[in-house]
């Protein structure tokens, strides 16, 4: 009789336990499938304060924290969401997205050499990856190491022959050092097996235009058009073709397009006054002229990425505004670009450093071309957000809106 007292006891006091962590096992799934729905609906604060007030400090494992950290990204706050990849590389030195994190994160605080070595662990994780090279080439890209971004990308092109933006980034590289050569071993053979890829035709067209090469550049053209027949850069490129070969009423018909769709630069007015001129229309070659005179329009891709950047900063959109300046880097904007991003930092963001590190770099790439008044602001700002970051504890701020008020008074 006792024996069967103490079994149906112990099997009580089992099944008890059993439903109790399955209760609790219920209740983890619950709040974490409840956590999901907070982030996929944009709610990241909401999220945080969910985790603080659900989650007991031995319930927060990896994706909990990751989750933790891309709530904070989100909304601006890269030194919390710093320290919870960092919690979870100190966990798992192998955990490759969390290292990706803290790359981009020190990329935005302009803090290239830590992006770097992060990269490097990403690489040493996983030689064979290409997407790993071309992230690391990329780095390196911004932080000026050239020499550096180039053996990257040739190894990305090697262990991954149809990655067609890393051709085309590394014949940019190539284009702007004058190096038509290497940039054609690059483009050439990834157009033999693409013959129809726009990318790949529009940088052809783009290197045999600058090779002087303007049979072919047409050639490509004319292949460009059929695919895509509302491309203003290939109407672009027709124009400035037939003005080259000296076929001048082609010239103005693409050329035309071009002002028909709002797409013109100064270089259009130039080449249609131009074609005029030939042609001995000579009230319509001044009329284009003076036209090309007045315009004042640089390169249209990165102008485009400057002007979005523009729009949201203009909106109080701050971290959309830096990504957008980010893409105008990758496609060589200058220094201005970069005072434009520590500004954003300066202004929109309670954490100064990354703030600081912009304006040291915009201090160290300046040159004899700079705008001496952004200079001076750039100094008063790095003396003033060092001595804020020294005296933070005590209250001491410095107020980026009045000088940049009195830098346009100026």
């Amino acid at each position: 009789m006792n024996k069967k007292i103490l079994l149906t006891t112990c099997l009580l006091i089992f099944l008890n336990a059993f439903a109790k962590a399955q209760t609790q096992n219920h209740s983890k799934e619950t709040k974490q499938i409840q956590l999901t729905k907070l982030t996929q609906d944009f709610k990241f604060k909401e999220a945080l304060k969910f985790i603080d007030e659900q989650f007991s400090p031995a319930e927060i494992n990896t994706p909990i924290l990751y989750i933790k950290g891309n709530c904070y990204r989100k909304l601006g706050n890269l030194l919390s969401a710093e320290k919870c990849y960092l919690k979870i590389f100190k966990k798992d030195s192998t955990e490759i997205q969390s290292l990706n994190n803290l790359a981009q994160i020190a990329e935005n605080k302009a803090n290239f050499t830590q992006a770097l070595k992060y990269r490097l662990l990403m690489l040493q994780l996983d030689a064979d990856n290409p997407y790993f090279y071309k992230l690391t080439a990329k780095t390196c890209l911004k932080s000026g190491l050239t020499d550096s971004a180039k053996l990257l990308y040739k190894k990305t092109i090697e262990l991954n022959p149809n990655d067609i933006d890393s051709r085309i980034t590394l014949t940019n590289i190539y284009i702007e050092e004058e190096n038509t050569d290497a940039a054609d071993t690059v483009i050439a053979p990834a157009l033999i097996q693409n013959i129809s890829n726009k990318k790949l035709l529009l940088k052809a067209i783009q290197l045999r235009y600058k090779e002087e090469k303007y049979l072919e550049a047409l050639s490509f053209a004319r292949s460009a058009i059929v695919l895509d027949p509302r491309n203003y850069i290939i109407h672009n490129y027709l124009g400035l073709i037939n003005y080259q070969t000296k076929c001048y009423e082609q010239c103005i018909y693409w050329l035309n397009k071009l002002i028909e769709r709002k797409k013109e630069n100064e270089s259009t007015y130039f080449h249609l006054g131009s074609a005029y001129l030939e042609l001995k229309q000579y009230d319509k070659a001044i009329e284009n002229l003076e036209k090309a005179i007045d315009k004042d329009i640089s390169n249209i891709t990165t102008n485009s990425y400057l002007q979005i950047g523009r729009a949201y900063e203009e909106n109080k959109k701050a971290s959309e505004a830096i990504a957008a300046y980010h893409k105008a880097l990758d496609f060589g904007a200058g220094n201005n670009t970069i005072f434009k991003l520590a500004s954003i930092y300066d202004q929109f963001y309670k954490d100064k450093r990354p703030a600081l590190n912009w304006y040291l770099l915009y201090q160290k790439n300046k040159d004899s071309k700079s705008n001496p008044l952004i200079d001076k602001y750039v100094k008063s700002r790095i003396s003033a957000l060092k001595e804020r970051i020294h005296f933070e504890q005590k209250g001491k701020m410095s107020c980026p809106e009045i000088a940049l008020q009195d830098l346009y008074k100026n």
